[in-house]
């Protein structure tokens, strides 16, 4: 489970569990940035370029370069005759959710009711509806989406999350692009 507290809005990310992953798999490569003061700010600001321009599937599959390090976000699945090595790796990967994710740097207010996070990098968001409550994902789900969520924030720009969904009991919606 992930935290509120740890979201940090200007880069989208959790850093409790982005900075864990690397520290855990990486320390080597981070160990290539340390002797700077500002190595942590260099990290972020990079992953923040790379993926306004690429998106963040990109930064899955291929990882992040900084200077002389190299950093991966992803371990995938291993085949069964992969080495002890891979496998280990592979169950490294930290998965995350956060529930009630203040998500604005302009309006720290705002909530979006569920993100997932791999290794502290957002994938999804999800806004929850029931029938008790009289809501549905067809109508105030998207409705909260198209009108109450300001997609110049971090976390609904374009390529920064794979997906956005509003999600009841009954139906589920999905977008890539806030438009």
């Amino acid at each position: 489970m992930g935290s509120p507290d740890s979201y940090n809005a200007k880069y989208a990310i959790d850093e409790y569990h982005f900075w864990h992953f690397l520290e855990t798999t990486q320390a080597t490569e981070l160990a290539k940035l340390q002797k700077h003061g500002d190595w942590k700010i260099k990290i972020l600001d990079r992953l923040d370029k790379i993926i306004k321009k690429y998106g963040i599937l990109r930064v899955f599959k291929k990882g992040l370069a900084v200077g002389e390090a190299h950093f991966t976000f992803f371990y995938e699945l291993p085949l069964a005759s992969s080495s002890d090595k891979v496998k280990a790796h592979f169950e490294q990967n930290e998965f995350s959710v956060t529930r009630q994710l203040r998500y604005s740097v302009d309006n720290p207010r705002e909530e979006i009711d569920m993100v997932m996070f791999l290794n502290g990098l957002p994938f999804a968001t999800m806004e929850l509806k029931n029938a008790w409550t009289g809501q549905s994902a067809r109508f105030q789900g998207q409705e909260q989406y198209r009108s109450d969520r300001d997609i110049k924030q971090p976390l609904l720009q374009f390529g920064r999350c794979i997906v956005h969904l509003a999600v009841d009991t009954q139906e589920v919606y999905m977008t890539t692009k806030m438009a």
